[in-house]
């Protein structure tokens, strides 16, 4: 929302430090749970033979997947109000089965970050940050110069 101006900078900021805090909470209430999981507590990880680069690439397509959906039904104003939360949900539940086996299927830095200092797992930890910030970039600007922009809104 802040690439294509949506909410103001500081509203972002908030956003992610929050996402962030909760990110870290999350990840110490797993620990709490499954203190037995403490090497990695969930943490996503490349699977064998998912190179860097590679786990940046699909994080980026799962990634734009869901923020081009999220704005076409939630964003968009031309689409019915009533479907955006099954729209997302197929989405993700579409990028877990896709990419769960590749990468962990994150999408979100802070879902990463969160478990990654609590469990001081941090393999290919940028892949997480990388990926999403670029799919998600694309996606809002693709979406609000092409489809948001092409019909006057």
């Amino acid at each position: 929302m802040w690439v294509t101006n949506k909410i103001g900078t500081v509203k972002a900021l908030g956003y992610i430090i929050s996402q962030l805090i909760g990110a870290v909470v999350a990840g110490l209430l797993l620990l709490i749970i499954f203190p037995s999981q403490a090497s990695n507590l969930g943490t996503p990880a490349l699977a064998s033979g998912i190179s860097f680069w590679t786990g940046v690439l699909i994080e980026a397509i799962l990634t734009f997947f869901l923020i081009f959906t999220i704005f076409g039904v939630a964003v968009d104003k031309r689409a019915p109000s009533n479907v955006y939360g099954l729209a997302i949900g197929l989405v993700l539940t579409f990028d877990i089965l896709v990419g769960g086996v590749l990468t962990g299927a994150s999408m979100n830095p802070a879902r990463t970050f969160g478990p990654a200092l609590v469990s001081g797992f941090w393999n290919n930890h940028l892949v997480y940050w990388i990926g999403p910030i670029l799919g998600s970039v694309v996606a809002a600007m693709l979406y609000n110069s092409i489809l948001l922009k092409k019909n006057g809104k």
